[in-house]
């Protein structure tokens, strides 16, 4: 059933979280590097070697190429770093949100994708390989720690608002959307250090979390009768 529901996902959503793991291109003779290619290297440097492995001169002699090229791109290391994170921030939030809310999707539709997409190996998933060396970063990096902030804020923000969109009170929406999210970075943190369990256990954590939020909540008519059943127990 997962695999099915793998095929199923529209290549469109997907795209956002993939595009940040593409391999730099391997260099040959006439190669010329574009800026992309020198952000994916860093990333992922950023992953195998911490911040402290991300230099010009250590990239050029992954890429094999001169740091002639980097200079063609960037100014300067910082520069580069910056890029690094606001290329994480677009790819594995802001893109990915634009993605969902441009389609027809009902809230708890959205809420299901996000599941799926946030549950892949991709390294800059929630508590993925890249955002986890992202955050060890950040204990370092006050800057870097800002924008890590930012990103935990819009993620929860935006999850909440799909659960007061099925007709959840604030304060419950915004509580489901902690647990949800806090449920993918952790998920994702275990999943590459231990033995991950069953399938079936997933999708009922999932079905727990979205546990009243049935495609008829998601109306007008659905939210009122949510509300009045609240107010007479």
């Amino acid at each position: 059933m997962e695999s099915e529901r793998k095929r199923r996902m529209p290549k469109q959503e997907n795209a956002a979280t993939e595009d940040a793991t593409k391999k730099p291109r391997l260099p040959g003779p006439n190669t010329r590097l574009t800026r992309d290619d020198w952000i994916r290297a860093a990333m992922d440097t950023l992953i195998e070697k911490s911040i402290d492995g991300v230099r010009v001169e250590v990239l050029a002699e992954d890429l094999k190429i001169t740091k002639g090229s980097f200079y063609s791109h960037f100014s300067n290391r910082k520069e580069l770093l910056d890029a690094v994170i606001a290329d994480w921030t677009n790819t594995a939030t802001s893109a990915v949100i634009e993605r969902l809310d441009s389609g027809e999707k009902a809230p708890v539709e959205r809420l299901r994708t996000l599941f799926h997409l946030s549950q892949t190996k991709l390294p800059n998933a929630p508590g993925g390989a890249l955002e986890l060396a992202i955050r060890a970063w950040a204990r370092r990096d006050k800057a870097v720690n800002k924008a890590v902030q930012a990103i935990d804020k819009q993620r929860t923000d935006y999850v909440a608002s799909l659960f007061t969109q099925v007709g959840f009170r604030k304060t419950e929406a915004r509580a489901r959307a902690v647990m949800y999210y806090t449920y993918l970075a952790g998920h994702n943190i275990l999943a590459q250090t231990g033995e991950p369990e069953p399938a079936a256990i997933y999708r009922a954590v999932e079905e727990l979390i979205l546990a009243g939020t049935a495609p008829a909540a998601a109306s007008a008519d659905g939210a009122a009768q949510r509300q009045k059943a609240r107010k007479s127990t």
